[in-house]
């Protein structure tokens, strides 16, 4: 039923763990096929593939191709499927054991090209996660699922993932898969127009990802300085997808400048750290931090 593509990079050990949540999963995995594209990994991540594949009782194909970004990655997954669903996941997503049922099961009750189905990504528990971790999933930028827990369709754009998506391949052909000029949205990017041509985002929160990948401050940040420079490159492609911010009054327009002020982010950063402890007292200020980081697009 499903081609699982995961596209790779540099991350052996997550990747194994990734195939071997698969393996282990309730539904038949006989019936699928897993196509790893490694993006240019110097890691050895050819034989942990292999070592996998030789295992027995698994359609694992691997595809290399010199680091031109996840996109270009997918897109060589997508090519080489067979199968009548594609599954995209991370690298660094370990599926419940039903993940693959979950899919396949509302893709049966909902068999119309047009669907798409969202699933749920979350932190692993074997991962410590801190104040700055929980923050980013709820209340934070990162999927943000806590904004739409209590849908089972998902008619607001900028929700897509492809961390945990499975959708037809027909329906991927029509819009010619991944834009590969972009490292980042290019989920939000390709979800526009698979909506131009009438997909619905079903959300399915019980078919379950568990992201084991630590995040620290320090990284989130380096990756939200890079938004200036791809936000341009979205916005020349699809304006409607960055609308122009809304215009501030009052004390939150006084404010506005300061937060802006690479001084006083230093504090911010330093305190934040300080009060890591503090959950309640912590969050308010990681916003503050990332919109300036977002907005001015520096490194320190």
């Amino acid at each position: 039923m499903f081609s699982v593509i995961i596209p790779t990079y540099n991350r052996k050990e997550k990747l194994r763990k990734c195939l071997e949540a698969l393996l282990a999963q309730t539904y038949p995995i006989t019936e699928c096929e897993i196509i790893v594209v490694d993006d240019g990994s110097q890691d050895d991540t050819r034989s942990v593939v292999e070592g996998i594949r030789e295992s027995g009782g698994i359609d694992l194909k691997y595809f290399y191709q010199d680091n031109r970004g996840p996109s270009a990655a997918r897109n060589v997954g997508v090519r080489n499927a067979t199968k009548e669903y594609l599954l995209f996941l991370g690298d660094d997503i370990i599926a419940a054991k039903d993940l693959l049922q979950q899919h396949a099961n509302w893709h049966r009750r909902n068999p119309k090209e047009e669907v798409a189905v969202l699933g749920y990504v979350t932190w692993s528990p074997e991962l410590e996660v801190d104040s700055f971790m929980r923050w980013l999933i709820n209340g934070g930028p990162q999927n943000m699922f806590y904004r739409i827990e209590d849908q089972l369709e998902v008619k607001e754009v900028g929700f897509m993932e492809s961390a945990n998506l499975s959708l037809k391949a027909s329906l991927l052909q029509k819009v010619r898969g991944f834009d590969e000029s972009l490292r980042l949205f290019e989920n939000l990017e390709l979800e526009s127009r698979l909506r131009d041509v009438g997909m619905r985002l079903l959300y399915n929160k019980n078919a379950v990802g568990f992201h084991y990948h630590k995040v620290t401050m320090e990284a989130a940040i380096e990756r939200w300085r890079q938004l200036k420079g791809e936000r341009a490159k979205l916005y020349q492609k699809r304006p409607e997808l960055i609308p122009p911010p809304e215009p501030r009054k009052g004390l939150k327009a006084l404010l506005r400048p300061l937060w802006r002020n690479r001084p006083v982010v230093a504090i911010l950063k330093r305190l934040a750290k300080i009060l890591e402890g503090n959950y309640r007292m912590a969050t308010l200020l990681y916003p503050r931090i990332f919109s300036y980081y977002a907005v001015k697009g520096e490194s320190r």
